[in-house]
């Protein structure tokens, strides 16, 4: 017979419960004596029949009068393993064995005893069986057989998909705001039916699992129906006598008091009326509460809050150099009169001259009516401005307009583009716009300029 584990504690499973508890089984795991195993063999034996002698295979080559053989413990050794007097050398008949067939002979010597070992962790977090490769998934691995595989932020295994989940049931969502399993998703939302939500939003909306207002008339109070496009509850009409703003109109097909029914009541910029309410219009974009048109705002160009420079403007959703002024390393200048930038970029006028409508001239000559003499910057010279025009210099010299500005005679005066309107006049727009606006084109764009006069 032959034993092909030294995890002994396992026989237990196999009866020989006096002979694993003698051994130590449950307190210390590691390997059996040589006499352990020497007395596990005499028991297996004598369960099936044959002796300690027939059990043990003996090599070839022993030599019982060799001191060296391997033929057995030598009993006038006292580091024998042999058995000493007082120790019992046969633990007692064997526990009687559960039914079943019977294990399998080698055909050679005896019988094969199957002794179990333990599980071994793998270096993935997973287990297997020494000398397999079956290993058990690890946490958060691609499947799972139990919990026990995941961890968060999906903590639960779908054992039917073997794969770990953030919930199986509302139960395992603790986040306030998301109380309610969605077990199609197995994820955490607002709200899987009506009982989830409160006052204010007693309604689940399913599709989007989330708590409105209203999803039909009944969840409105009476005098009262549900606009189903908002999910709000809004009172109910027959015509505009029935409605006050900011619900001022009546959907007479639907008999509710709404924002809106055509375009024209909409009074912001850019507006216009989709399902009862005034919204930004395809070519506008909402940019804090307001519409805006981000292909020409300065203030949102291209998208909101993107500001251009004040010597810049939007143009196409791009901020580019305002008009009248060239692109000069990184700046946006005049160069009609800048000193160093005269003509031409980099064509810079001496310190004894000065640029006048582009052209570097002796300045002893002035710069005459209409000019302004401004001092020429970083190399030298003298710019000759017009102040009630240059953004730059509007006014006197150094004064700069904002972004959204424009030098109207000398006067710094806000601008917006025209929302709505892409050709003068626009006067309905640039009233709602500025204060006494004016329909200017300006670098190519329809804009409202403030107080009713455009920039030359």
């Amino acid at each position: 017979m032959k034993i092909r584990s030294h995890n002994y504690c396992t026989l237990l499973g196999m009866g020989m419960l006096g002979l694993a508890t003698l051994y130590g089984c449950g307190g210390d795991d590691s390997a059996p004596s040589d006499r352990a195993l020497s007395d596990v063999a005499d028991a297996a034996a004598a369960d099936d029949g044959t002796t300690t002698d027939d059990a043990v295979t003996q090599t070839d080559d022993a030599d019982p009068s060799d001191p060296s053989s391997p033929s057995g413990p030598d009993p006038s050794d006292p580091s024998s393993d042999a058995t000493t007097p007082g120790t019992p050398s046969d633990p007692g008949p064997a526990d009687p064995q559960p039914s079943g067939p019977s294990t399998p002979s080698d055909g050679t010597d005896g019988g094969v005893v199957d002794v179990p070992v333990d599980p071994m962790p793998t270096a993935d977090g997973g287990m297997s069986m020494p000398g397999t490769d079956a290993a058990g998934p690890a946490p958060n691995a691609d499947t799972c057989s139990s919990s026990a595989n995941c961890a968060a932020p999906t903590p639960y295994c779908e054992v039917d998909q073997g794969i770990c989940v953030e919930c199986l049931g509302s139960p395992n969502c603790s986040d306030p705001a998301l109380p309610a399993c969605n077990v199609s998703t197995n994820s955490c939302v607002e709200c899987v039916e009506s009982a989830d939500c409160g006052q204010g939003a007693p309604a689940c909306d399913t599709a989007t699992n989330t708590c409105v207002e209203c999803l039909a008339d009944a969840d409105c109070d009476v005098g009262q129906g549900c606009d189903t496009a908002a999910m709000r509850c809004v009172p109910a009409c027959e015509s505009d006598a029935d409605c006050m703003a900011p619900l001022a109109f009546c959907d007479m097909t639907a008999n509710l008091c709404v924002e809106c029914v055509a375009d024209a009541q909409c009074t912001g910029p850019g507006e216009a009326c989709s399902a009862g309410s005034c919204e930004c219009s395809a070519e506008f974009q909402a940019c804090g509460g307001q519409c805006h048109d981000t292909q020409n705002d300065p203030q949102h160009c291209g998208d909101c809050n993107n500001r251009c420079g004040n010597d810049e403007m939007c143009v196409g959703g791009s901020c580019e150099c305002r008009a009248g002024l060239v692109a000069c390393g990184g700046d946006c200048v005049d160069i009609t009169s800048s000193a160093a930038n005269c003509g031409d970029c980099g064509n810079a006028c001496a310190n004894d001259e000065m640029c006048l409508e582009g052209s570097c001239q002796a300045a002893d000559m002035g710069c005459g009516q209409g000019y302004q003499e401004c001092g020429g910057g970083r190399r030298g010279g003298v710019s000759c401005v017009n102040t009630e025009t240059d953004p730059l210099n509007c006014g006197d010299c150094g004064d700069n307009c904002d972004r959204d500005e424009v030098c109207v005679e000398g006067n710094c005066r806000q601008y917006e583009p025209a929302v709505g309107c892409n050709q003068c006049p626009c006067q309905d727009t640039c009233d709602m716009l500025v204060d006494q606006g004016a329909c200017c084109d300006v670098g190519g764009a329809t804009m409202c300029v403030e107080d009713g006069v455009c920039p030359q």
